[in-house]
């Protein structure tokens, strides 16, 4: 019998532990699990990039030659940024949740518009809009962009984010609301555009 506990001790403790490879991800100079600790640090502490290479010199000293160098700063901000990038190209985000599109054109930067497109949580959560309940839709770059871009815009993002807005939500720039048409947001009661049903005549 202590035999037999023995041998289910020995196998539960196997499907607990898990293996952690220190060779470098193909095309990159340091191993998975190091990217991955950078950028969970960063993301779920607050801490700045200095700071989280600070926390990998912690883990290489104690760690010793297997843990291996700690990267850069410089480096540790790419992998932030290649993930940004990740997130933003997932395919139909928003497929089957319900949620209002935020439209914005930022001002112009060299000769160069931004025109953003969000997602937020369409029903009101009793709390402002936190970070994690937005979701980048679209970012496109132009010079200027007339009310039919708008449109056109909206649809083919409503296409790629896998399902339509409730509403859309804008400021009061000409050209959002020019030609799409202004609504009263009946749950926020912040202008919007090209509302659903419910939401048009509010």
């Amino acid at each position: 019998e202590r035999t037999q506990k023995k041998r289910r001790s020995d196998n539960n403790y196997d499907q607990r532990t898990k293996s952690i490879t220190l060779a470098p991800v193909p095309g990159h100079r340091f191993p998975l699990v190091v990217i991955q600790l950078c950028v969970l640090i960063y993301m779920r502490t607050g801490c700045g990039l200095r700071t989280v290479v600070k926390i990998l010199e912690v883990f290489s000293e104690v760690l010793g030659e297997n843990f291996g160098k700690s990267p850069c700063y410089n480096t540790v901000k790419n992998w932030i940024k290649k993930l940004g990038l990740s997130v933003y190209q997932d395919d139909q985000p928003c497929k089957g949740k319900k949620f209002a599109m935020v439209m914005d054109e930022s001002i112009a930067i060299n000769g160069q518009k931004l025109l953003l497109a969000l997602a937020i949580p369409s029903e009101h959560q009793d709390r402002p809009v936190k970070h994690e309940d937005v979701t980048v839709l679209n970012m496109t770059v132009g010079a200027n962009f007339k009310g039919e871009d708008i449109e056109n815009k909206i649809s083919e993002v409503t296409i790629s984010a896998g399902s339509e807005p409730q509403y859309v939500i804008s400021d009061n720039a000409h050209n959002l609301k020019g030609y799409l048409g202004l609504w009263i947001c009946a749950l926020c009661g912040h202008q919007s555009f090209y509302g659903c049903d419910s939401q048009k005549g509010v």
